[in-house]
């Protein structure tokens, strides 16, 4: 957010202190918010307070800054969730933990090695979460998302905020949609059936065959 952005702001705060029933903040409090969450957007911020909101558990309180900022970032993600996520690929999170494990590591049953990828990808989290946010996706990480049918406007994880660059990342969605290195990334690979026809072989291959076999008698 940025000063222009801080009547908007003011106005989500009172309308949430409406609807919980409590004083409006005070100048210095609204301030505290508002350097808490800056670097957010205010349609983030909003998206975060809606959906505080709704909690089922943390709902009927007031949210603090933490609570938004949760709600846009996620919760504490483990290794587990991490792998889970690359298993199931329901998020461009599972997606992007997938391409970085690699499907070696991810379908073997090797668990030391499988956890030390997920580990890696904890500590990619952060950048990701960032380029998700503003909707930097690349290529690749578009092909497979498409592959698994997950919107381009998908939240990065669930409880995380969608990107807001929306016009650009469906543009460049369709441009990958459309492009022939996406048709040979998602072409099924072909194994062969009893249907199949060999390429006949020549007189010529089959006479040096006959003259290989006769010379070993």
């Amino acid at each position: 957010m940025n000063d222009s952005d801080k009547s908007g702001f003011l106005a989500l705060l009172n309308g949430l202190s409406d609807y919980y029933r409590q004083d409006k903040l005070t100048v210095i409090g609204v301030q505290i918010y508002f350097g808490a969450l800056k670097r957010f957007s205010l349609e983030q911020i909003t998206t975060a307070a809606s959906a505080h909101v709704g909690d089922v558990k943390s709902g009927q309180f007031y949210p603090k800054a933490a609570d938004l900022i949760r709600h846009l970032e996620g919760g504490d993600i483990t290794q587990d969730m991490i792998i889970a996520a690359a298993k199931l690929r329901e998020t461009p999170l599972g997606c992007f933990c997938a391409i970085h494990i690699g499907s070696w590591d991810l379908n073997n049953q090797d668990a030391f090695y499988l956890r030390q990828r997920a580990s890696e990808c904890l500590q990619l989290l952060p950048q990701w979460k960032e380029r998700a946010a503003a909707g930097d996706y690349s290529s690749h990480e578009i092909s497979v998302m498409l592959k698994y049918d997950i919107h381009p406007l998908a939240p990065f994880a669930f409880g995380l905020a969608a990107p807001l660059n929306t016009t650009l990342l469906l543009e460049r969605f369709n441009e990958v949609k459309a492009s022939p290195e996406h048709a040979r990334f998602i072409e099924p690979i072909h194994e062969h059936s009893e249907d199949d026809k060999t390429a006949p072989i020549s007189e010529e291959i089959k006479l040096r065959i006959q003259q290989i076999n006769e010379a070993a008698k």
